[in-house]
């Protein structure tokens, strides 16, 4: 194997696992949104139950201690669920970054493929066209021993 095929085939191989290691990195981003879409649910349904308690709270007879307690539990409840949030729209966009990564490296694949395939195709060529000229050759010197022949 010539020395530019066996730095095309690493290449390839090169490129193969960094195309593997991308995927690997979206389903680990798949997998962190996920989480974050749980814990956002989870902080959803806090908030509405502390919502819920500030409403049966301010219907009952008015307790100062127990309203500042259901307000300050729904106070922190929004800030966990808005900390939530934004940890959901990290995880979108270390998605869409790791979506925007494997398609670059599948990219980058398919031209060290194409240069791989171009140059096999050209040494294809190239030997079919040696061959061809021995052929031509060899029939040439045949039919150059046969006029020596026939020749008195």
């Amino acid at each position: 194997m010539s020395h530019r095929k066996k730095r095309l085939e690493k290449l390839i191989q090169h490129r193969v696992r960094e195309v593997e290691n991308r995927l690997q990195k979206l389903a680990e981003a798949r997998m962190a949104e996920e989480r974050a879409r749980q814990v956002l649910m989870a902080e959803e349904q806090a908030l509405e139950r502390a919502r819920q308690e500030r409403a049966e709270a301010t219907s009952r007879l008015f307790d100062v201690k127990s309203l500042t307690l259901t307000n300050d539990w729904l106070v922190s409840c929004a800030r966990r669920r808005d900390l939530a949030e934004r940890e959901v729209l990290n995880a979108r966009r270390g998605l869409t970054e790791a979506q925007k990564q494997l398609i670059v490296a599948k990219g980058e694949q398919k031209k060290i493929e194409l240069i791989a395939e171009r140059i096999a195709t050209e040494e294809r060529v190239r030997a079919e066209r040696i061959e061809q000229r021995m052929t031509d050759e060899f029939a040439a010197q045949r039919v150059e021993a046969e006029k020596r022949r026939g020749e008195p």
